[in-house]
């Protein structure tokens, strides 16, 4: 049976558990690894990410493994590493728990700035 038939999504989890926005959803989770693209956009800027490092940290931050992120992106995995690595080093952070708590500590200090992004409705 495949990961549709049994009601996953790509990352393995239940739809709307990928960290991904569930389409027409626009509900961001923090502590759950998902974002609003409206969010992601904000922190991928505030952070200096490009559009493919945005990507892969992305899913991480989602909890998808670094296989996962590669084949759903079309990357080779010595491709996703040397982007994890990248993102390592340029936030200072050494394992993906830290990777988390840093692009959460930069998405509550944009939301403390700006008013939750039209249609996003934050869960708890």
């Amino acid at each position: 049976m495949s990961e549709s038939e049994k009601g996953l999504s790509e990352s393995g989890r239940e739809p709307g558990h990928s960290g991904e926005t569930v389409p027409g959803d626009g509900r961001c989770c923090p502590e759950r690894g998902r974002f609003c693209d409206e969010a992601w956009a904000a922190i991928s800027q505030t952070l200096g990410f490009s559009p493919r490092l945005g990507q892969v940290a992305r899913g991480l931050v989602a909890g998808q493994g670094e296989r996962q992120v590669a084949r759903v992106l079309g990357l080779s995995c010595k491709t996703v590493d040397t982007h994890v690595k990248h993102l390592y080093e340029r936030l200072d952070v050494h394992c993906r728990i830290e990777l988390g708590m840093k692009v959460s500590a930069t998405y509550h200090a944009w939301r403390g700035k700006s008013p939750p992004p039209k249609g996003c409705r934050e869960t708890r």
